[in-house]
């Protein structure tokens, strides 16, 4: 039962407490010599990792290519490439999962586009349609510390267990 008077991140406190002690091990465990051995000299391991970077490479490219497309080329293939290793770095080390697979999707990147359709065009209906000339990157960015800023209320409320009510399980 949860309690109504829990401090301000406690949910996360609590995560890290009981995550704590298995932060190294995630790291450690994948590069023991036995691991790295196994991983180098077993038949067929080089083409599974070709094959897993591939498929993540492939859908990246081409929603990168959408990208470039819906923004003129001001985001395009390059610029995705690198944001996303940042961002895969940057979450493996605190995220702690050293094997974490993720990639670009479709909806980032069509709402990419309409947000740089928005900063081009506004939105002031479909047929009468002028130019407002907003400055797409300022406009990407606040949408970016917007989303922040609300993700971090709802870790400082402790609601980020509201996605567990999504699939029907009780948080």
């Amino acid at each position: 039962k949860k309690n109504a008077n829990e401090p301000l991140f406690y949910g996360l406190q609590k995560h890290i407490r009981t995550r704590s002690k298995y932060y190294f091990s995630d790291f450690a465990d994948g590069y023991t010599v036995n691991t790295i051995l196994k991983t180098w000299h077993s038949r067929g391991s080089l083409r599974r990792r070709l094959i897993v970077f591939i498929s993540l490479l492939g859908p990246t490219i081409i929603f990168a290519v959408l990208l470039g497309q819906y923004s003129h080329m001001n985001i395009g293939i390059v610029e995705t490439l690198v944001g996303e290793a940042i961002a895969c770095i940057v979450w493996a080390f605190l995220g702690g999962q050293p094997m974490i697979l993720m990639g670009l999707t479709g909806p980032i990147a069509i709402f990419t586009g309409v947000l740089y359709d928005f900063a081009e065009w506004g939105f002031t209906g479909v047929v009468h349609r002028r130019r407002i000339h907003l400055p797409f990157f300022v406009m990407y960015e606040w949408v970016g510390i917007w989303s922040a800023l609300l993700l971090l209320l709802l870790v400082a409320t402790n609601k980020a267990e509201i996605v567990l009510l999504m699939d029907g399980t009780e948080a």
